[in-house]
């Protein structure tokens, strides 16, 4: 119900729901997912399975804005997500790093926590803390950590995205 669309790798298609909420958010979310996804491919590389890079960046993306020039923006602070991670924060329930970023698809339960499973996060919850990961790495401290961002974005489209190669990297 919570779903605008989605990017189907297998037929290279952006799929967007009848009266989506928020069409624009969604075609830049899923349209994230496509680059990255034609990124690889051109490396000889298949669709990157890293869960929180492939869901992190999209949602970077997502937050997009119609400047008051007519112009649109991409405005970094994703505030819906922000307010997701700071309500997982504020309830103690974001995950470890090591979770985070070891994390692939098909780990996460995309229709949500089975019932009475206290601890497992929902998708809006993984989403959020993977949208906070690249905020950081990307805008901490004027960029302190963007190069190395952007030499693990490198290793995500390359087929060499890991857990190991995030902390040989970062």
């Amino acid at each position: 119900p919570n779903v605008g669309g989605h990017y189907e790798p297998q037929h290279r298609r952006l799929m967007l729901y009848h009266g989506t909420y928020e069409p624009y958010e969604t075609v830049f979310h899923e349209g994230t997912h496509q680059l990255v996804h034609f990124a690889t491919l051109i490396h000889g590389e298949a669709f990157s399975n890293s869960f929180w890079f492939q869901e992190g960046i999209a949602c970077f993306f997502e937050a997009v804005k119609h400047g008051a020039d007519g112009k649109w923006v991409v405005a970094t602070l994703n505030r819906d997500r922000l307010m997701g991670i700071q309500q997982m924060i504020k309830m103690k329930r974001e995950a470890p790093l090591e979770k985070l970023v070891k994390l692939r698809y098909g780990m996460v339960n995309l229709s949500g926590p089975s019932p009475g499973d206290k601890n497992a996060l929902d998708p809006a919850e993984w989403y959020a803390q993977s949208w906070s990961m690249i905020y950081f790495l990307r805008t901490y401290q004027n960029g302190k950590y963007k190069d190395k961002f952007d030499e693990y974005f490198k290793a995500e489209i390359t087929g060499k995205g890991s857990y190991e190669s995030f902390v040989h990297i970062v």
